[in-house]
């Protein structure tokens, strides 16, 4: 391998994202004029025509930051700027001399499972992903506390009404008392987990991601005063 494979490598690959560039500019039905546009309204400018040579292949330096932008202009992930994935049986050259299939390209740029080419999956990852998917859980189950506590109340109000029937005093109201002490349950269930995950990302050396749900935020630093962890910053 040679100085001069790995250039011809470089340029063939800013010469495939122009072409991604440009074919989801046109998958979106913009011209390079609106696509400079939108650019310029997130912030960082990209003139019409540097558009014009990064899709011709003429302008062969295309930073990482420029992806992203142009990503976010034409509402598409990033990494699909980079690697073919809609062509997935076509091998890409992710490195000089290295080609893998697109999803093999991808996994491995995010760091996800292990394919046919070199790296280890980010763990890393794995764990904000399932601190993330601990926290939406949490969140169910505090929505559907909050939609059947205002019930509860309505049949206690109604229960104690003058003349209230029998099977609104007794039936209705433990039917929906169960299903409120089982969604508390879950919900602190979910809580203690998250707690938990985000106890081990910090053993790890990691920060955890704040809690994303206003919802869970009172109800996650109470339970963890109830199991002793104390409060951390959330």
């Amino acid at each position: 391998m040679t100085h001069d494979d790995g250039r011809a490598w470089a340029t063939a690959w800013s010469v495939r994202i122009g072409q991604h560039v440009q074919a989801a500019r046109k998958a979106a039905g913009i011209t390079a004029q609106q696509l400079a546009d939108r650019c310029e309204a997130l912030g960082y400018s990209i003139t019409r025509a540097t558009i014009a040579g990064i899709e011709s292949g003429r302008k062969r330096d295309l930073p990482v930051h420029e992806v992203t932008v142009f990503a976010k202009a034409l509402g598409v992930p990033p990494v699909s700027l980079l690697y073919p994935i809609r062509q997935g049986d076509e091998p890409v050259e992710v490195l000089p001399g290295n080609s893998v299939l697109p999803v093999d390209a991808v996994e491995w740029f995010v760091g996800g499972d292990n394919g046919p080419f070199m790296g280890q999956r980010l763990a890393d990852l794995d764990w904000l992903r399932r601190e993330y998917e601990l926290q939406t859980r949490a969140v169910r189950h505090a929505r559907r506390v909050a939609e059947l506590e205002p019930l509860v109340r309505e049949v206690d109000d109604d229960a104690h009404a003058p003349g209230a029937p029998a099977d609104v005093r007794n039936f209705h109201a433990t039917d929906r008392r169960r299903a409120l002490d089982a969604a508390r349950g879950s919900l602190s269930e979910s809580l203690g987990e998250l707690g938990q995950a985000r106890r081990q990302l910090v053993s790890l050396g990691m920060t955890p991601q704040p809690l994303r749900f206003p919802e869970i935020v009172d109800a996650y630093r109470e339970r963890m005063v109830q199991l002793g962890w104390g409060d951390d910053d959330a």
